[in-house]
């Protein structure tokens, strides 16, 4: 099938169809229409994947974040920024509409081995977590032409720390404790609000409570000392 004529639903089948003899074949995107359903995809992750049982929906993610170089061209600067900057921005909608709702309340880099995981963890659990770990990059401050894509994705895990869910705000300092490599005043400022908006009386009711193992992992990922 050539790239011209896939469409976004056949996509998202040959992404997350993985199970059976009826398993669609693997598809080739064009950039545009890489960064296009890749935007479409994020930004309406909870209902476009809805019919998707969590292990296929796990299987598919690691495969499109750390595999598939279909995220490339929202990386890249052959495409204009406008549609880059929507692609990157509709990175929250995973983390909003599909984690936050799908994932359990467990801490994944509390687990030693497989056999410290407990039964009732989630399958989405494990590629929410290593979401920016995976992810094609960890920001290149070397290069000026990366600059607003770089605060753009800082951005993204900024907003991952103010959702009500464990594991998103758990891999968004994941995310941040590998980016201190590269930006660590950034990094440092963002998680330093973070925590100072836990210890604010406007936190409490209502609010998100911090776990105090995700306040050891926030200190810990604030100095990048993270895996």
């Amino acid at each position: 099938m050539s790239s011209e004529e896939v469409s976004f639903e056949r996509w998202v089948d040959a992404t997350f169809a993985r199970s059976g003899a009826d398993a669609p074949d693997e598809v080739l995107l064009r950039p545009d229409t890489a960064l296009e359903h890749v935007t479409r995809l994020f930004s309406t992750a909870g209902a476009t994947l809805r019919r998707f049982d969590d292990a296929q929906v796990n299987r598919g993610l690691w495969e499109l974040v750390g595999a598939s170089g279909d995220l490339h061209p929202m990386l890249e600067s052959e495409l204009p920024w406008p549609d880059r900057a929507r692609a990157i921005e509709s990175i929250s909608g995973v983390f909003e509409t599909l984690f936050a709702s799908r994932c359990t309340p467990h801490l994944s880099h509390t687990f030693q081995t497989v056999a410290d995981q407990p039964d009732d963890l989630g399958a989405l659990n494990s590629v929410c977590y290593m979401w920016w770990d995976i992810f094609p990059t960890w920001g290149r401050p070397d290069d000026p032409g990366c600059g607003e894509r770089d605060a753009a994705l800082l951005d993204v895990m900024a907003r991952g720390l103010a959702l009500d869910s464990l594991a998103c705000r758990e891999s968004a300092l994941h995310g941040l404790g590998h980016w201190h490599l590269h930006y660590p005043a950034e990094t440092e400022r963002i998680i330093d609000r973070f925590l100072a908006s836990e210890r604010e009386p406007a936190a409490g009711p209502g609010g998100p409570e911090i776990d105090p193992r995700l306040e050891a992992y926030a200190r810990a990922a604030r100095t990048g000392c993270i895996q």
